[in-house]
Parts: C-alpha cells; sequence; structure tokens
C-alpha cells in the first residue's frame, strides 16, 4: 500500500509542481458555479414575482450561498493564478534556448 501512496504522492507532486492548469480549472469552476447560482437566484425571483406566493426559504438561501461560494472559488482562483505567474517568474528559466551562435566573432573582430 506503500507504494501506491507514494507513487500517487509523487503523480501529485508532478501535476502541481510544473503546470497552472488545476488553477485555471478551479478559477473556472468558480466562474461557472456563480453564474448558475446567479441564474437559479434569478429563476427564484422571478418565480416569486410571478406566483404571487411566498418562496419556500431554502430557495432563496440556497441561491444566495451557491452564488458567494462560487464568487470565493472565482477569487481564489484569480489568486491561485497571481502567484502561479510570481512562480514562474522566480524560477529564473530562459524563455528559449539558444542552439548557436553565428556572426559573433566578426562584431568583435571589428570592434577592436
Amino acid at each position: 500500500m506503500s507504494d501506491l501512496s507514494s507513487l500517487v504522492s509523487l503523480a501529485l507532486d508532478g501535476i502541481f509542481s510544473f503546470s497552472s492548469v488545476p488553477i485555471k480549472f478551479i478559477t473556472l469552476f468558480g466562474l461557472s458555479m456563480t453564474l448558475i447560482a446567479f441564474f437559479y437566484l434569478i429563476y427564484v425571483i422571478t418565480w416569486g414575482l410571478l406566483h404571487s406566493k411566498e418562496a419556500t426559504g431554502w430557495s432563496s438561501i440556497l441561491a444566495s450561498v451557491l452564488f458567494f461560494a462560487g464568487l470565493q472559488i472565482l477569487f481564489l482562483g484569480v489568486l491561485g493564478q497571481y502567484i502561479g505567474r510570481i512562480y514562474e517568474e522566480i524560477k529564473f528559466r530562459p524563455l528559449y534556448f539558444v542552439e548557436e551562435l553565428t556572426g559573433f566573432a566578426i562584431e568583435k573582430e571589428a570592434a577592436t
């Protein structure tokens, strides 16, 4: 069982250490949850206005809780993306690798 847990730990390290994709998924999840809750809140309000009955308390509470939970997840995703970009910048990795240098020796000789 320890072999499986160490392999899972290694896989999670590989996913979270070298990629910002999970942070983007969290942001998209928060955005979609917020939008769904917003449309549900609009539905609850229009249903209450059209039927002239009082809506049960759970529907408005559920819509509000889902909306604010979605906003929190969305804001955490945005904050995570900022931190991910900072992390990428502080690794000091080059943007590209130079395979070969050409023309620099000629410029050196001309300068002397």
